[in-house]
């Protein structure tokens, strides 16, 4: 973790500087599947970032700005290129979610893409809720403590309808599990608490 936040944070420096080597043209016009996924990824980065600090959750503050710069940085280097308006957005949250734990650079980084305007009398952005909801969940299948499949299914989805989704996962020909497997998975499923978070199907031994 000590040597992954010096690359996240050189991650952060090349995709905000104003003049990144990371693309070399950038698009305008109606936002793709991509874009959307990053704004809403940007929009649930706001999120967490604010719930975590009011609980004084720093450590996992600091594993979510590193899951979204990574996020970002794949987003970046696509092909065909970010959309100006949708990567402007999704670094100029990065950086004032950062300020507090990055003051120095973020103010450094902010003031070459602002004119020299002061992050830290910039306004701490907020979460659109409707952008806050989810289309599709993973759920994990693990077998003997080893991901052997995932199935993206609807967050709301039911323990019948989870269930469903697995029996026909298995009749497609996972050879990994057996009926007995089967009676061991049904028996363990469980989804978590949170409908947004991944349900998980644990099989202890076959």
């Amino acid at each position: 973790q000590i040597e992954g936040c010096p690359r996240s944070l050189h991650r952060v420096w090349r995709i905000a500087r104003p003049d990144t080597d990371l693309w070399s043209v950038s698009r305008d016009g109606e936002p793709t599947a991509a874009d959307l996924g990053i704004d809403r990824a940007t929009h649930r980065l706001m999120a967490r970032i604010t719930d975590e600090f009011a609980r004084w959750s720093y450590n996992t503050a600091v594993a979510g700005y590193m899951e979204f710069t990574n996020e970002l940085y794949k987003y970046v280097q696509a092909p065909e290129g970010p959309h100006r308006a949708t990567v402007d957005a999704a670094v100029d949250t990065l950086l004032r979610v950062l300020a507090p734990a990055v003051p120095h650079i973020t103010a450094l980084l902010w003031a070459r893409r602002h004119d020299g305007a002061h992050i830290h009398a910039a306004e701490w952005p907020v979460a659109d809720p409707a952008k806050l909801v989810v289309d599709s969940v993973t759920m994990v299948v693990q077998v003997n403590g080893k991901v052997r499949d995932k199935l993206e299914v609807p967050p709301g989805i039911s323990d019948a309808d989870a269930r469903a989704a697995f029996r026909h996962l298995v009749a497609d020909g996972s050879g990994y599990l057996t009926n007995r497997a089967m009676e061991q998975v049904f028996a363990e499923f469980f989804r978590s608490d949170d409908p947004e978070a991944p349900g998980n199907w644990m099989i202890g031994s076959i």
